[in-house]
């Protein structure tokens, strides 16, 4: 098939072109593997353990691991960590990882994940993490 407009592609092809001038001189036909990335990455958070109890006002690091192997090709773009639906801070390379400062935040329980997004835009929500401020 000949196009002349954009076209879309719903799994990963080989894509051949050329191009013709105006004089009509046609130059070798090329092709291109265009990779389609609709499988999201994994994300866990590693630490804090869930169930974790730590003091008011300290700063607690956050780790996830993330990774976009199973089918996706384009690679994990960043892991942004959240307590519940609060994002804290975003982080583009591996370790993906977080101080997360809670002096502003009174005792009680809270929620935490990560959400993984792809260089192909899939995103993930990894399972929460509860933890104790006391």
């Amino acid at each position: 098939t000949v196009y002349a407009q954009p076209f879309n592609l719903a799994a990963t092809s080989t894509v051949k072109f050329f191009s013709t001038d105006k004089a009509g001189n046609v130059e070798s036909t090329k092709s291109r593997l265009v990779r389609i990335d609709s499988d999201a990455p994994s994300v866990a958070i590693t630490a804090p353990a869930s169930g974790s109890s730590f003091a008011r006002r300290s700063t607690i690091t956050i780790t996830a691991s993330a990774s976009d192997t199973l089918g996706g090709a384009s690679g994990v773009a960043r892991v942004r960590f959240y307590r519940g639906t609060t994002s804290i801070t975003t982080d583009s390379s591996a370790p993906y990882t977080v101080g997360w400062n809670t002096k502003s935040l009174a005792a009680g329980t809270y929620v935490l994940t990560a959400v993984a997004t792809d260089v192909a835009g899939n995103v993930t929500t990894s399972a929460p993490v509860s933890i104790t401020l006391h």
